[in-house]
This record gives C-alpha cells, structure tokens and sequence, in this order.
C-alpha cells in the first residue's frame, strides 16, 4: 500500500487505518451467506422442475409425431418430396449420369417405362429418375463388393415385379 505521507492526493495514514479496521469488523458477514444458499436451493428446486416439465413436454411430442399423417384435404393432396440433405454434388452428378443412361443404356430406358407406365403405383418423371439413380448405386456397391463385370440381361431378370405391378403387354 502506499502509505506516503507527503503525498497530497493519496490516502494518509489515518484514513488507511480506519479503513483496515473497518474491513475487519465488516468482513464475514454471514446473513448474505445465508441468503445466497437458500436462492441456489430454490434456484435448484427450479431447475430440476423444469427438468421434469420438458421430459414430459418430450414424451407428449414424440408420442404426437407417431400419430402424423400428411396433410391433405378434399382434391389437395400434400405432396412429399425429397430431401436435398447429403451432397449436392454427387446428387447432381448421379441425376445427369441417369438421364445420360435413359438415351443410350437399353436395360434403364426399360426400367424407366416399366416405372412410370406400371398400372398400379406409376411414379411421376423425377420419381422414376430417383428410383434408378437407387438403382444405379446398388449395382455399382455390388460391381465393387462381388467383384463382378456389369450385365444387363441379369440386371432386368433379378427385377421382382409382384402381379399388380406388372405391365399388360
């Protein structure tokens, strides 16, 4: 501490000693220690209420989401669509090398008909494209895990088509 007594701006000696004694007596008060203990208490108390409260809000909400529907009305159907998570690019690329295969590759082309003409579940455009690219990445994972050469003809015949599904030629 600066305890010179020259000095006209600092505190003097006197005004440091009363102030020492001061802090003494007033030091370790123990009615705001009291308090403090009882406000964390209650503030725990509230805590694990609330705890509570959102478990129950949790259980409600996941019990509510099992029971959904899609939300249609009268002619209005709600559409689903696909989600656009994952990575837009090998999403894009995949897209393109489809449609590529729909004008050159003869076993995509039939598969496409056989989507959207089928009498029962016919899918739209973009629906049949993303059933191939599905598709398009089992017979690449099979290429690459068997380790077998690409053949057409065994690609359509391991195609099971239930009765209902089947076209009327």
């Amino acid at each position: 501490m600066f305890l010179s007594p020259k000095s006209r701006c600092g505190v003097g000696k006197n005004k440091l000693r009363k102030l020492i004694e001061v802090a003494k007596e007033s030091i370790g008060s123990t009615v705001g220690l009291t308090a403090a203990k009882m406000e964390i208490v209650s503030l725990l108390k509230d805590f694990e209420g609330k705890n509570i409260e959102i478990e129950e809000l949790d259980n409600i909400i996941i019990e509510m989401c099992k029971s959904l529907i899609e939300q249609s009305s009268g002619k209005h159907k709600g559409e689903t669509t696909i989600s656009k998570r994952g990575r837009s690019g090998l999403r894009k690329t995949l897209y393109m090398a489809i449609v590529s295969m729909l004008r050159h590759n003869d076993g995509f082309k039939q598969l496409y008909s056989y989507y959207t003409k089928r009498p029962k579940n016919q899918l739209k455009g973009k629906q049949a494209i993303i059933a191939l690219i599905r598709k398009l990445l089992r017979i690449i994972h099979a290429l690459i895990v068997k380790d077998v050469s690409y053949n057409e003809n065994k690609m359509l015949l391991n195609i099971i088509h239930p009765k209902e599904f089947r076209l009327v030629s």
